[in-house]
């Protein structure tokens, strides 16, 4: 059996190409750069923070919370998905992170501690259709309580559906999950964001 969806809106988003790469550098919303602003984000805060993954990382079966989720989120969206990664870990503040999803900073900085210590643990356990594998989403992670941010490293077998990507992938703005309050919605929208283009989702249901 197979369940169609029609996605409706779902035409390239305004300030980005059929790929699904930003073609402007002015896609964030206002709101969102007064608080990366606020927040000391990255200098570039007035580029839109884009997330691309291989279509078959989406679709593979993992177990990820919310925070989990959007840790590898954030951390993501300082690669390029075109091109070789720049460095082998990433760094996200605890103020980075409440810029970018709106988190109550009492108890951000507990959830971000909880969320890295889980991260080490969690790994994807299919992939590539009917290929079986096991594998870490990252080979380290480390929260700084001194600090208030997390040190992460992808994995050497994820890293290929996160960069040198130049067909079958997807790229969403960051800010479009930023309002989603679980991490199964996050998944059903990328998902959806599939077939943007097509105007349809299939999947096959048993």
């Amino acid at each position: 059996k197979r369940l169609v969806l029609q996605i409706h809106g779902t035409g390239p988003m305004e300030g980005w190409d059929k790929t699904g790469y930003a073609t402007s550098t002015n896609t964030c919303s206002k709101r969102s750069r007064m608080e990366a602003k606020e927040k000391k984000a990255d200098p570039e805060e007035n580029k839109a923070l884009l997330v691309t993954k291989a279509n078959s990382l989406i679709e593979a079966a993992y177990t990820l919370t919310l925070n989990e989720q959007r840790i590898i989120l954030a951390c993501a969206a300082q690669l390029d998905g075109r091109k070789p990664p720049p460095k082998n870990t990433f760094l996200l503040t605890v103020d980075e992170f409440q810029a970018l999803f709106g988190t109550d900073p009492k108890s951000t900085y507990k959830e971000m501690e909880e969320a890295t210590n889980r991260l080490y643990e969690r790994d994807i356990r299919k992939i590539d259709g009917q290929t079986k594998k096991r594998m870490r989403w990252v080979y380290m992670a480390e929260y700084q309580k001194g600090e208030g941010r997390v040190k992460l490293g992808f994995s050497p077998e994820i890293t290929p559906y996160l960069t040198m990507l130049n067909k079958r992938h997807t790229t969403y703005q960051l800010n479009e999950v930023r309002g989603l309050g679980s991490a199964y919605s996050i998944r059903l929208y990328e998902m959806l964001a599939r077939f943007r283009d097509t105007g349809w989702f299939a999947i096959s249901v048993d």
